[in-house]
């Protein structure tokens, strides 16, 4: 027969912290009962052997005079009687003492009974354990008996054991009754957060994210919801962005494809002639759409863990110097200045340097864009501890500290600056952040309003320490 196991955690929490105090409160109370026996017992017997040891002298002597047990019968016949013991002085004569009775029993050398006070084992032969513990009783060097004391108080002796017993007994059952109901507590305790998560994740397994569970304990359960927590806050952004992208990849298709239909419409009915003046357009917005299509699919290949980059050694001050010279006649007809800071020697990275190029070449279009006439972009390269930093600082106009947190976020633009015209699809800095991130560096950007911009990439020197 098979005993069925509980089937909520409760239960089963509940049986295990129960079982583990009957089992403590048992040891505890069995030992606690052989200990006091045993050295109750222990107390016993010693008195015994050191009353016998007082009454061995005398029963010597008398047995010596009569050369019988007849006379050391009667010596010891008043000891036993209820309520006295027997007293003797030098003259050996005797005496009544209010003392608690005795119970004598003499052996031969042999171990058989030879006078029992209580006249109940007459004959008898006791082993060898209980004759070790009798006193000898020496006649002129001769052993002739063995006497064993013991104190007629089997009744109290019973009665403070069974008290004890009581005692212990009812400890067990209060300690019992209390553990249970502690082991009851605490799991429910331990249980009522875990219901709490299991509930807030049926909920978000039907759809919503918002939830959020509170958890109060300071241990591994408050780790639990406070991973919980921040999962359901990651997937609630991540929805978000879901679908802010959805909308937002659907408006960046919808003005080139309207831009296109629309020209092909007023061509086919005849408004347009099919011409280089009224094709550029169209031509145009196809190109936008197949540079937006590769943006994505290059994000989609990140988010994967599926962008393969060329990785080797690349010399950044001559990648610097080849971005600065491809961007330097737009900067003179802006009027900015561009500098190149790199030390000596200049440092190296390991990675992809057309993905690189892409990279900073894009950091270096949006320093320009937003970079009025008389400012200035440096790109700035150093190495620290295993690690190559290169930097882009420009003194344009800045970026808000409400929209700093969100640059490198898909299709966000800052203020109405960063519009479709002038700000691209809003797909190059998280771009920018998903090309580092797989080359095992990240990606950082301080900024204020008005005083400037500076984006900083940071990259292992000579090998990938890990890849997203």
């Amino acid at each position: 027969m098979t005993i069925p196991r509980p089937s909520s955690l409760s239960a089963r929490l509940f049986l295990a912290f129960a079982l583990v105090a009957l089992l403590g409160v048992g040891t505890v109370a069995l030992v606690a009962t052989w200990v006091t026996t045993r050295q109750f017992t222990y107390y016993i017997n010693h008195g015994g052997q050191m009353r016998a040891r007082r009454w061995a002298p005398l029963v010597a002597e008398t047995y010596r005079h009569s050369g019988s047990w007849d006379d050391v019968r009667d010596l010891l016949s008043p000891a036993y009687a209820p309520g006295y013991a027997h007293g003797h002085g030098h003259q050996g004569g005797h005496g009544m003492t209010e003392q608690p009775a005795e119970c004598f029993i003499i052996l031969s050398p042999e171990g058989k009974v030879v006078f029992d006070s209580k006249g109940e084992m007459m004959g008898k032969t006791l082993n060898q354990e209980v004759i070790n513990q009798g006193t000898p009783i020496v006649v002129d060097g001769r052993v002739v008996g063995i006497l064993l004391v013991t104190p007629e108080q089997a009744g109290l002796e019973n009665r403070f054991l069974d008290a004890v017993n009581r005692a212990v007994l009812w400890a067990v059952v209060l300690v019992t009754l209390a553990s249970l109901v502690a082991a009851a507590l605490l799991s429910r305790q331990l249980v009522a957060p875990l219901r709490r998560l299991t509930a807030a994740v049926e909920a978000m397994a039907h759809g919503d994210l918002s939830q959020r569970v509170a958890v109060r304990s300071p241990d591994e359960i408050r780790e639990l919801g406070q991973a919980f927590n921040k999962m359901a806050a990651d997937l609630e952004r991540a929805e978000s962005l879901r679908r802010q992208m959805t909308a937002d990849i659907a408006h960046e298709l919808r003005n080139p494809l309207s831009v296109i239909r629309g020209n092909l419409e007023a061509m086919l009915d005849g408004v347009y002639p099919p011409d280089a003046e009224h094709l550029t357009p169209i031509y145009e917005e196809t190109m936008l759409l197949q540079r937006l299509v590769e943006d994505l699919r290059l994000l989609s290949l990140a988010d994967a863990g599926q962008l393969r980059l060329a990785r080797a050694e690349v010399d950044v001050e001559s990648l610097l110097r080849s971005i600065a010279d491809g961007a330097q006649a737009v900067a003179e007809d802006k009027g900015i200045a561009l500098h190149v800071e790199v030390p000596s020697p200049p440092p190296t990275v390991y990675g992809d340097a057309d993905r690189l190029r892409q990279v900073i070449g894009n950091l270096v279009s949006n320093a320009l864009r937003y970079t009025p006439a008389g400012g200035s972009i440096t790109l700035r390269t150093w190495a620290d501890d295993g690690w190559t930093y290169i930097s882009v600082a420009d003194t344009g106009q800045g970026i808000a500290a409400d929209d700093l947190p969100h640059v490198f976020d898909r299709f966000y633009r800052a203020g109405t600056a960063r519009d479709r015209a002038s700000g691209g699809s809003g797909l190059g800095l998280a771009i920018a952040r998903a090309l580092v991130e797989a080359h095992g560096g990240k990606i950082a950007v301080e900024s204020a309003a008005g005083q400037g911009t500076t984006f900083t990439i940071t990259l292992p020197r000579t090998h990938s320490p890990h890849k997203k």
